[in-house]
């Protein structure tokens, strides 16, 4: 690999682009979801990864975006559902729910990018992940994640408790 530029292929032609051109246009983000369609994603760091490429596009706006899984948690499809502004970007979980619908999702994977990257979910984030959960709990689809990715970090919140913390605080709702 050369400096600040590698060999992308595009329909068949070698053509040597810069990076962080290739990065910012999406046409690595569109390598990288036609890569992952079919994989199992098994952790969070490899979560960001995958989302990296696509988020980059997106860094002066919060965009939201849904990865859509089968049964079996394979990769459906990578989506950018919602875009916002630089500190806020509106969700509407009924969309989401007809979103995983269309894609024949039995679960989802929810993640946003905050441009200031501060990775430090708000109280909006939380209350957005518990109304997430709920909707996609009443129509089947199970909620494994939702990452937030900033300034080259991340936060699962997974793995910090909150969607367990979630998931037993509802428990008693849906009985």
């Amino acid at each position: 690999m050369r400096s600040r530029q590698m060999d992308l292929f595009a329909e068949g032609k070698a053509k040597p682009v810069d990076f962080k051109e290739a990065l910012m246009s999406g046409q690595l983000a569109g390598m990288v979801k036609e890569a992952v369609k079919g994989e199992t994603v098994s952790n969070p760091k490899t979560l960001f990864n995958i989302l990296t490429p696509l988020m980059a596009q997106h860094k002066d706006i919060e965009k939201f975006y849904c990865v859509f899984l089968d049964t079996k948690n394979r990769v459906l499809d990578i989506e950018p559902v919602f875009s916002g502004s630089l500190s806020s970007c509106t969700v509407y979980p009924r969309e989401l729910i007809k979103a995983c619908l269309d894609k024949n999702a039995a679960s989802l994977i929810v993640a946003h990018n905050h441009p200031s990257g501060d990775i430090t979910p708000s109280s909006e984030d939380k209350k957005l992940t518990r109304l997430i959960f709920s909707a996609c709990h009443v129509m089947g689809i199970v909620l494994h994640e939702h990452l937030i990715c900033g300034a080259g970090e991340f936060l699962s919140m997974q793995a910090d408790g909150t969607i367990t913390e979630i998931k037993n605080s509802t428990r008693d709702f849906f009985r």
